[in-house]
């Protein structure tokens, strides 16, 4: 379920995507669109 969350992260550009791997791995959490996650939380709420 974690997987589907942070891949639905990545479409709704609130984080990147390593673009040159291809492992579980290819998730960059290290940073994210605090805006974007915050209109998305607005949503969900």
């Amino acid at each position: 379920m974690f997987g589907r969350l942070v891949a639905l992260l990545v479409d709704f550009a609130i984080i990147e995507c390593y673009t040159e791997r291809s492992s579980a791995n290819r998730y960059d959490i290290r940073a994210y669109d605090p805006a974007a996650l915050e209109e998305l939380a607005a949503l969900l709420a």
